[in-house]
């Protein structure tokens, strides 16, 4: 009931999902299951979370780090991008209305009077004539391939698959957070006593990418076989080096669970910090891209009255 009655206080796609989850969890359907059958119901990370804290005894642990982590988490970058995307489609709309109406009735005017006066026209207003005779003439084939584009988003929602494949890349912020990810769940089972080969498999089990899956089952691995737990994970690539050395030094199991979340957090903080700077310069972007359309459509009307006032002299 608590989940049908929060998708009524939501629209479109959010309301399906939620009541999606809501007819799982009516049937009976444990709720780390249901999430699992209910796509973007919540983040991977936090299902993969959940999932792993219902195998290691630290349900209600998770429960409550997963919604002060909610709270805290900065959401200026994805508010930056956002406003900077509404201002530009805003600006995209007036400009295209003002642009067509200055090509439809001005432009052929200035061009029919150039011919029978027969001088040249300005390059800047050639340009700004092939330019627009170029985008008229393909308009039709814009639009169906805009519309086909938003009718595959709509229905296959294919930004959860493009998020995974940055994930698989090296050095991208994706794989920083999702290794801050791993650390902070591994320091939770370090911190109830359970041993790091089994929190490995578990993790192997169920985490959403298969690159990681391997990674995770290969370290497990080799640790039961003998191998120091901490290089093993960094010759496996889920931490690095530095990380490794930090977490072999540690003199306690409470040591090690603190530094684990001490370099989870750093992490997450350097990811969202940059984040947060290229958001900011979203929106100088968008304004300097409708800036130059401004600055070339005035130069090319400026040059037809200037050549003409020229001529005329």
């Amino acid at each position: 009931p608590l989940v049908s009655n929060l998708a009524s206080e939501f629209r479109g796609a959010t309301r399906r999902r939620l009541g999606r989850l809501s007819r799982q969890l009516a049937t009976g359907v444990p709720l780390v299951d249901a999430l699992e059958q209910t796509p973007d119901a919540l983040r991977d990370e936090d299902v993969l979370s959940l999932r792993f804290a219902s195998g290691s005894g630290t349900l209600s642990q998770t429960y409550a780090e997963l919604i002060e982590r909610a709270q805290s988490r900065s959401v200026d970058a994805a508010i930056h991008v956002r406003q900077a995307l509404q201002y530009g489609i805003v600006l995209a709309v007036v400009f295209s209305l003002l642009i067509a109406i200055l090509m439809t009735f001005i432009a052929p005017t200035f061009k029919q009077m150039f011919e029978e006066f027969g001088l040249n026209l300005p390059r800047a207003f050639q340009a700004l004539l092939r330019t627009t005779d170029w985008i008229a003439s393909r308009l039709p084939r814009l639009m169906l391939f805009g519309l086909l584009a938003f009718g595959f988003i709509w229905f296959v929602r294919p930004m959860k698959h493009v998020r995974r494949w940055f994930e698989l890349r090296p050095l991208r912020a994706s794989a920083q957070l999702q290794r801050a990810h791993l650390l902070r769940m591994l320091a939770q089972a370090n911190e109830v006593g359970r041993p790091l080969p089994s929190s490995l498999s578990t993790l192997a089990r169920y985490h959403f990418s298969r690159n990681t899956r391997v990674k995770l089952l290969v370290a497990r691995n080799e640790i039961e076989q003998g191998a120091d737990a901490w290089e093993t994970l960094a010759a496996s690539h889920l931490i690095n080096s530095h990380e490794a050395r930090s977490l072999s030094g540690a003199s306690s199991p409470l040591l090690t669970t603190w530094i684990m979340r001490r370099l989870a957090q750093q992490k997450e903080e350097v990811v969202h910090d940059r984040r947060t700077v290229l958001a900011i310069l979203v929106h100088p972007a968008v304004v300097l891209f409708f800036g130059v359309i401004v600055a070339w459509v005035a130069v090319a009307f400026f040059s037809i009255l200037v050549s003409m006032i020229s001529s005329l002299a």
